[in-house]
């Protein structure tokens, strides 16, 4: 049987992404507080630092591309700071695949996990030894603020509500098709890394390798983006710090939402 938040299974090609828990709803800190007065971005923008491997990260198999996709963002943030990407391991991702509620030993369990759930983990605990500093959300309609988001955050978190027509694409875009077909979530909830840009639209990392999508697809079915800001954000080349954000009141309203402590 097929979990519920996949409506049809591609072989190799599992999605996981499930609805965020209404209480951390209320806990969002927005970006555009944190950065105001930037200049326009650059009309294209490459974060993926080199790097060609992306690991599957069990994606294949398991629901749990919620945990893949900031996988995927340690190894770019990793590459920034140290000039060599650290891959988290399988068994990295599994253990925190069953902090979200999955075990082995019942396939059952294998439902998928919140973004939200998954970020507050990745804070928290930390996935393969790595933690969060912080995360803000971006709103997917603001073209100009997810753009400048991947340039000073190094990539993006994602969420999209793919349609059954994304499954024979080569790079995602909007069709003309049945509701049934190309509404968003018809296929089902994904979570993904965007890593760069172009006038065309972005460059995500999902199942094992790159992937385009248009700006139209973008516009269309993504409705979750997230910057995070890692713990060792001193380390990257360049660093929002250095760019416009107003950390202090990012940690004021981190102090206010019970995010951190002072």
């Amino acid at each position: 049987m097929n979990p519920p938040h996949e409506h049809s299974v591609v072989v190799g090609q599992r999605l996981g992404r499930i609805p965020n828990p209404p209480h951390k709803l209320d806990r969002l800190l927005s970006l555009s507080k944190y950065l105001t007065a930037l200049p326009s971005p650059p009309t294209s923008c490459d974060r993926s630092e080199g790097i060609t491997d992306w690991p599957m990260y069990l994606n294949d198999k398991l629901g749990d591309c919620a945990i893949a996709c900031p996988s995927h963002q340690v190894e770019i943030f990793t590459k920034a700071a140290t000039g060599t990407a650290r891959e988290v391991t399988d068994a990295d991702v599994l253990t925190a695949y069953e902090s979200q509620g999955y075990s082995p030993s019942d396939p059952a369990t294998d439902q998928g996990c919140a973004p939200l759930s998954v970020l507050d983990y990745w804070r928290h605990t930390g996935i393969g030894g790595d933690t969060l500093y912080a995360y803000a959300t971006v709103d997917p309609s603001d073209l100009n603020m997810v753009k400048t988001a991947l340039g000073l955050f190094y990539g993006v978190y994602l969420g999209v509500g793919l349609p059954l027509t994304a499954q024979s694409q080569d790079v995602w875009d909007v069709v003309d098709a049945a509701p049934a077909l190309n509404g968003a979530g018809t296929w089902g909830g994904h979570a993904i890394p965007a890593i760069a840009y172009d006038e065309q639209g972005l460059a995500v990392v999902t199942w094992g390798a790159t992937k385009k999508m248009t700006w139209k697809f973008f516009s269309n079915y993504c409705d979750e983006v997230y910057a995070c800001l890692p713990n060792d954000f001193a380390a990257l080349p360049t660093h929002p710090l250095d760019n416009g954000l107003d950390f202090a009141t990012l940690q004021q309203d981190m102090f206010a939402v019970g995010a951190i402590n002072e």
